[in-house]
């Protein structure tokens, strides 16, 4: 679905003139997520953390990967999929640059698949000022998993970031 999201976004990133909501930049990767304790049915306090590797961006001749961790402690369970709500996060670019977002996220869980859209925008750094989409889909825990200790301590899915214009 994210890679759908970026052939989607990508063709707006060649056209002439550029439309008020074509993206400057999309970046496509990975996300690869942990928690400890493991994830079981019933709510408990876990230390979540997301590991995010934009493998590809296309838009910005200075900016071809990017890549930000983040950690928290949240009440979490198999059933509630609670990650961060609102955020700041801080992609740290290939040049060594980096562009601190806040974002609102919104999860939809259905078909097999947690969807999580964050929007926002970037507080500081580069593309200060700019909106932000970001789409994670992950796979929904293994329910057999979240029936007993460790329960479910990883998932990994795609993700896709669109910076969009100010």
């Amino acid at each position: 679905m994210a890679m759908m999201l970026a052939a989607l976004l990508t063709p707006a990133l060649t056209t002439s003139p550029a439309h008020a909501e074509d993206p400057l930049m999309v970046c496509t990767g990975n996300v690869d997520q942990s928690y400890d304790p493991g994830l079981l049915l019933t709510p408990q306090q876990v230390q979540f953390t997301a590991s995010i590797g934009y493998a590809t961006c296309l838009g910005d001749p200075d900016v071809f990967d990017g890549y930000t961790e983040l950690q928290a402690t949240v009440t979490n369970s198999c059933l509630l999929n609670q990650l961060f709500g609102n955020a700041l996060q801080t992609i740290t670019w290939n040049n060594g640059q980096t562009s601190t977002l806040a974002v609102s996220e919104v999860r939809v869980i259905a078909a097999g698949t947690v969807t999580i859209t964050g929007t926002g925008s970037v507080l500081s750094g580069r593309y200060v000022g700019h909106r932000v989409v970001q789409t994670t889909v992950i796979a929904t825990p293994d329910v057999l998993e979240c029936l007993a200790p460790p329960g479910v301590t990883r998932a990994s899915g795609n993700v896709t970031f669109a910076l969009l214009p100010l």
